[in-house]
């Protein structure tokens, strides 16, 4: 009797235990009895339903998260800790979950060009690690529409033929190349604006001796010097045949 109704289902019991440890969570069907060992075994069973329901809860969080779409959480008869999992487990998927919502946002204004409508309604309150990425993402829209800000306000002076512009925005990284670049084109266009000024001054006094120096300019800002500087030589040079002419 003690073999066949006591030791036998003990030694199932550990089995199913070993298998639950092993993490195979398959349930079984046989119809436990009344007694103490029955009881047992409708408590394994009950043991292995809670862990497959938490197993397939994470998989399901997880595919969602993968796929970028919203869960609700089942959390239909579980209680005390294995509720508690499931809920801590919930919590932080959602903020996981509304972090990359706005990391989604900030790069759809960046590839639309919307920066300046792009602020940020934060639905959950992140922890400080996602605030943190948030917050750079902020400080980078920042630091970028300020540099658009600047070009495009050189470009409107530009346009109005004001080149007397001095680049105000500070930045490091490729952003300060930018700027610095920018700037460097300001001032090639402002040192040949200026030397055309001066020859033209000197030119308007009869000054034909004056040239613009064309070993201080490059590419297609020395052609415009050495173009220049052919007009004012054939202008004195015609001046020079009419001033032959009179005196003949």
């Amino acid at each position: 009797f003690s073999e066949r109704n006591i030791f036998k289902r003990l030694k199932l019991l550990e089995h199913r235990l070993e298998d639950i440890a092993r993490g195979q969570l398959t349930l079984v069907s046989t119809s436990p009895g009344e007694d103490e060992i029955g009881k047992i075994e409708e408590d394994i069973n009950k043991v292995a339903q809670a862990f497959k329901q938490i197993h397939e809860e994470l998989n399901r969080v997880i595919h969602a998260l993968r796929e970028g779409h919203e869960v609700s959480l089942n959390l239909e008869g579980l209680q005390g800790e294995y509720r508690t999992i499931l809920e801590s487990l919930f919590t932080f998927y959602q903020e996981l979950f509304a972090a990359f919502n706005l990391i989604e946002k900030f790069a759809f204004s960046l590839e639309s060009g919307d920066l300046e409508n792009t602020n940020s309604n934060y639905i959950y309150e992140l922890p400080p690690v996602f605030l943190k990425i948030v917050k750079r993402l902020e400080l980078a829209k920042k630091n970028l529409l300020n540099i658009l800000e600047e070009i495009k306000e050189i470009l409107l002076k530009i346009e109005e033929g004001e080149f007397d512009i001095e680049v105000k925005t500070s930045a490091s990284g490729v952003y300060g190349e930018i700027i610095q670049d920018l700037g460097q084109i300001l001032n090639n266009f402002k040192k040949i604006l200026k030397q055309i000024e001066l020859t033209s001054m000197e030119v308007l006094k009869g000054n034909l001796n004056v040239r613009i120096p064309e070993t201080d300019f490059k590419g297609g800002y020395k052609r415009i010097a050495h173009y220049l500087n052919q007009i004012i030589s054939q202008l004195k040079m015609h001046i020079q045949s009419v001033e032959r002419l009179l005196q003949k």
